[in-house]
């Protein structure tokens, strides 16, 4: 009885600890179907090289979202929560991730190229082999981010 009772104890706290991330199913198809999803839960979603080029989704929840090498030109992503997600190689020129929330994300040879990232949380993102040219960047929490190879060019972090 007692090893039952262990075990259980152990069962219980293992999943209070973990973070659920579990996407709406509604929301995953609104968005594919229209490319507008403001507010939606995408949290744990796997969108991998999918085809979002201006999509809205402002305010939406992508955390622990795998959007690796996915489409996202021209995307609104204001205010996005995109905290752990995985956004490598993923194209986001002249997105607007204003006010976004990007800590320990993955943009490792992501291309945000003229992407507005004003005001954006990205501590600790990895930013290796990234494509910043002429990004705007005012306001942005770069705290422990990773920047080695990153393409700075006309970088605009002053206004």
């Amino acid at each position: 009885m007692r090893v039952l009772s262990a075990f259980f104890s152990l069962f219980i706290n293992l999943v209070l600890s973990q973070q659920v991330l579990a996407y709406d199913m509604a929301d995953l198809q609104k968005l594919l179907e229209t490319k507008l999803c403001r507010r939606c839960d995408l949290s744990g979603a796997n969108l991998s090289g999918t085809k979002l080029n201006g999509a809205e989704m402002h305010k939406a929840n992508l955390r622990g979202a795998n959007l690796s090498n996915a489409e996202l030109r021209g995307g609104i992503l204001r205010r996005a929560d995109l905290n752990d997600a995985d956004l490598s190689g993923s194209d986001l020129s002249e997105a607007k991730l204003s006010g976004a929330f990007l800590t320990s994300v993955s943009l490792k040879r992501a291309k945000l190229n003229r992407a507005n990232l004003t005001h954006t949380d990205l501590v600790g993102a990895d930013l290796t082999g990234a494509d910043l040219s002429d990004a705007i960047l005012l306001g942005a929490n770069l705290s422990g981010a990773v920047l080695s190879d990153a393409n700075m060019q006309g970088v605009n972090l002053s206004g």
